[in-house]
C-alpha cells in the first residue's frame, strides 16, 4: 500500500579511462557504471567538475571542465573513487564473480596488474570487476605514470589478453 521512496545515492567522484585520457569527475549516484553496453554516444556517462589528463606520449595540455559526457564505446576502465561496499546495488551484481584470477591484464594500451573476478572459469563477461589495481601505460615513457586502486571495471572490449600468476 505504501511505497518506499528510494533514495539516489549521493554523487561520487569517477575515474574514467580511455585510449588517451584519464577524464576525472563527479557522477549522479544514480549513474549506470555497472556495465559498459549502457553508456554509449547516445546515453553518456554526464560528468561534473572534470579534470581530463593526457596518459600517452602526446604534449596535450590538461584541461578542467564544467561538464563533459563520456561516451562508453570508448572507456577502458571505470574507477570509482568509493568503497565498493558503498556500491551496494552494484556490488550484489558483481558478488556473483567469485572465481579469482589474479594476474597482468593487457587492456587497451594500460598493463593492468591485479585480482580479476571471473563468474565462469575464463569467460570474459560483459564487464569485469579487479580488485588491487596497478595500471601502467605500455609505453615507459608514457604521461600517465602508474594508477592504483582498490577496485576497477573493465571493458572487455579493450582486453587484448592476460597472464595468470
Amino acid at each position: 500500500m505504501f511505497r518506499k521512496n528510494r533514495s539516489v545515492p549521493p554523487p561520487f567522484v569517477v575515474q574514467v579511462l580511455t585510449t588517451e585520457y584519464l577524464i576525472e569527475g563527479t557522477a549522479q549516484g544514480d549513474a549506470y557504471i555497472d556495465g559498459f553496453r549502457g553508456l554509449d554516444e547516445w546515453s553518456p556517462l554526464r560528468l561534473t567538475s572534470v579534470q581530463i589528463t593526457p596518459t600517452g606520449l602526446a604534449k596535450v595540455p590538461a584541461q578542467s571542465l564544467p561538464l563533459f559526457m563520456v561516451s562508453g564505446n570508448s572507456v577502458v576502465a571505470l574507477v570509482p573513487l568509493m568503497e565498493v561496499s558503498q556500491m551496494a546495488a552494484l556490488h550484489e551484481v558483481w558478488a556473483v564473480h567469485k572465481i579469482a584470477c589474479p594476474g597482468i591484464f593487457h587492456v587497451g594500451p594500460y598493463l593492468i596488474r591485479g585480482t580479476m573476478k571471473f563468474l565462469r572459469e575464463d569467460c570474459v563477461e560483459e564487464v569485469m570487476p579487479m580488485f588491487g589495481v596497478q595500471i601502467r601505460h605500455a609505453v615507459p615513457e608514457a604521461a600517465l605514470g602508474e594508477l592504483n586502486a582498490p577496485f576497477i571495471l573493465v571493458n572487455p572490449s579493450w582486453m587484448i589478453g592476460y597472464q595468470p600468476t
